[in-house]
């Protein structure tokens, strides 16, 4: 991986900083740069609103959004690479998505567990 890994996250929303808090201590932290979705100056194209409800992330210069993040993001940990390839394949993607949704959409709720 050469690059950086951009991640928008929204900073006000609990659940989004503890997991990019957690992310920040792991092994593959200097592989990614965090930008708070409600400050940072937006690629042309994205949508503040959107970015604020979904993770969005740039990986080489492509944009990958919620569940389609997911396994970009598990490419930059050595323990999740030789699984990663499978998560952006059917029927590993539509699990991912469902479950990025699911969080996505009862953060209040997962929050307690994370």
């Amino acid at each position: 991986m050469d690059s950086k890994l951009v991640i928008f996250y929204n900073a006000e929303c609990s659940v989004c900083t503890r997991l990019k808090e957690r992310l920040e201590k792991s092994a593959a932290a200097a592989e990614l740069q965090f930008l708070d979705a409600n400050t940072a100056e937006l690629p042309p194209g994205l949508n503040r609103v959107e970015v604020l409800e979904d993770v969005y992330i740039i990986d080489d210069g492509v944009v990958y959004r919620a569940g389609y993040a997911i396994p970009r993001i598990a490419r930059r940990f050595r323990s999740l690479r030789s699984i990663a390839p499978l998560l952006d394949v059917p029927p590993g993607i539509w699990i991912v998505r469902i479950g990025y949704r699911l969080l996505a959409d009862h953060r209040p709720f997962f929050g307690y567990f994370i």
